[in-house]
């Protein structure tokens, strides 16, 4: 089977797992997992009445404003242990807000390229990582010990599309929408669903604190992307073919999607894995 079309398999699986209890009217069990103990390993809103865990970025930015306890480092330790097994290949395979993403990206719609702007624009996410996910969180937390999950409430698209949209599809309520289109985050979120249609991956590559995070364990996580250095013969068409603003295959952008892989011409690509070829 083509790696592309074993990839969104995956994407897809990932988001019906993250959403299981969606279900539960055909299954007649809800999954129950306590989400200020356990996440998921992608982007997905612990505010969605059909999610079976927490987020990532939620739990981290609740720890931090006020309910901070020994449970925090057991919740950021699973994070580094997702992050040492995978590194940003989670991203590219088992998060459904980059799956969304490459769906709204196939819309025949005139396409923008990576550039140098879009390569700066990629170190964005590290700010936001430390001011929206990390500073505010703590300080409001620490001044008023009810701290404000700033990147959920007032950036986070995952937070809106879930937590008012799914439940729209799923139950076809009018006053989820009503809310929906009366939310504060309304017009930016639209505006991102378009950019979506003519950037590749907009919030990953520029906006999304765990692409921030996984990134830095790209090059030493037991699944990724590596070159065989003696089989390559530097065309560079690895790096023109990828989508994402990668410098080298591998590196903090790369998100394993695997498109590199069919441009080398010596098949010098692989995905590195722990055991075995």
């Amino acid at each position: 089977m083509n790696l592309q079309i074993r990839r969104h398999a995956v994407q897809f699986c990932a988001a019906v797992l993250y959403n299981a209890n969606a279900f539960t009217p055909l299954t007649g069990r809800a999954v129950d997992f306590p989400y200020d103990k356990t996440c998921v390993p992608g982007l997905n809103c612990q505010y969605c009445r059909y999610t079976v865990a927490g987020c990532p970025l939620g739990v981290t930015q609740q720890a931090l404003s006020g309910s901070f306890s020994a449970v925090a480092w057991q919740f950021w330790g699973m994070l580094v242990l997702f992050g040492l097994l995978f590194g940003r290949m989670i991203c590219g395979w088992a998060c459904p807000m980059g799956w969304l993403q490459e769906l709204l990206n196939k819309v025949p719609f005139p396409k923008l390229k990576k550039n140098r702007m879009t390569y700066y624009l990629s170190y964005v996410k590290y700010v936001m990582t430390a001011l929206f996910v990390l500073a505010v969180p703590l300080y409001t937390g620490l001044v008023t010990g009810r701290g404000i999950t700033a990147f959920c409430a007032w950036i986070c698209p995952g937070n809106f599309l879930e937590a008012l949209f799914l439940p729209t599809l799923f139950q076809g309520s009018v006053d989820n929408l009503i809310i929906a289109v009366q939310n504060s985050k309304f017009f930016w979120v639209m505006a991102l669903l378009v950019a979506m249609l003519w950037i590749y991956r907009p919030f990953c590559r520029f906006l999304c604190p765990l692409g921030a995070f996984y990134g830095l364990f790209n090059r030493f996580s037991a699944v990724g992307m590596t070159v065989d250095v003696k089989a390559c013969i530097h065309c560079s068409a690895c790096v023109q073919t990828c989508p994402m603003d990668i410098r080298i295959v591998g590196d903090r952008e790369c998100i394993g999607c695997g498109a590199c892989m069919s441009s080398c011409p010596t098949k010098a690509i692989r995905i590195r894995r722990p055991f075995g070829k």
